[in-house]
């Protein structure tokens, strides 16, 4: 999907560095209904699926959601089987919503705050006007271990903004100068931004903090058909072909 300039929603974070072995799948992903930082400008992972085919436990095919944006179904067992950790059905078939991939993503990092003084910056990023879509705190000890923070020296406290790049480059000045009476903005603690597919410190600290989250490593063999804006759609892993014009 990078390469065609869009990205899934939500932000799973893959676990496996914590529970070991094997790689996270979409399928394990949606049943556990694992969302990441985005969850709170674009919701929930569940929020997102369009429609399953799933096996029920006595061996039921089902079938439930459409493959557009509005489709009338009856029962929602979509949002009902994502995030129920498989116990109601194993998912083989699972249609996403997607979006274009923002064109640049800057994050705000305020060194050295304390928790009590974390939470309210973070509550005042997340109330402003400029969509944050991305907020953490980590205490000094978890920071460290993380690389591309490791290098601050201390607790910091995260605010991500993603979208065009001048519209980033607006916020993000907006955004910095609000949170300027929270201190920690100076020194290393600088604004950066990165293009979505481009390499720098912003972008390590986003796939190093996904890392730190996890999910299941179920799932195997889930064929998924991810639905693109204007109809386009394309096949993603488990053996299913290429579809649609994407």
């Amino acid at each position: 999907m990078a390469a065609k300039g869009q990205h899934i929603i939500a932000e799973p974070p893959d676990f496996s560095a914590l529970l070991g072995g094997g790689a996270q799948t979409l399928g394990g992903a949606v049943a556990a209904n694992l969302s990441g930082p985005r969850r709170v400008a674009w919701g929930a992972m569940r929020d997102h699926v369009m429609g399953v085919r799933a096996v029920n436990g006595i061996g039921e095919t089902i079938h439930s959601g459409g493959r557009v944006l509005k489709n009338v179904t009856g029962l929602d067992l979509c949002k009902l089987l994502a995030g129920s950790h498989g116990t109601l059905a194993v998912l083989s078939e699972i249609t996403l919503k997607v979006l274009p991939a923002p064109e640049r993503r800057a994050t705000l990092v305020l060194r050295g705050l304390a928790p009590e003084r974390a939470v309210a910056a973070l509550a005042a990023a997340l109330g402003s006007p400029y969509a944050v879509s991305g907020a953490a705190h980590l205490p000094a000890a978890q920071a460290a271990r993380v690389p591309a923070l490791a290098w601050l020296g201390g607790a910091v406290t995260l605010a991500r903004i993603e979208d065009f790049a001048s519209s980033v480059a607006y916020r993000s000045g907006r955004l910095r100068a609000d949170l300027a009476a929270f201190g920690g903005l100076g020194g290393g603690a600088r604004r950066a931004a990165t293009g979505c597919g481009g390499g720098g410190r912003v972008a390590r600290v986003g796939a190093a903090l996904r890392r730190a989250g996890g999910g299941p490593r179920g799932g195997r063999g889930v064929r998924c058909r991810v639905v693109f804006r204007l109809g386009r759609r394309a096949g993603l892993g488990g053996g299913a072909g290429h579809r649609g014009g994407a």
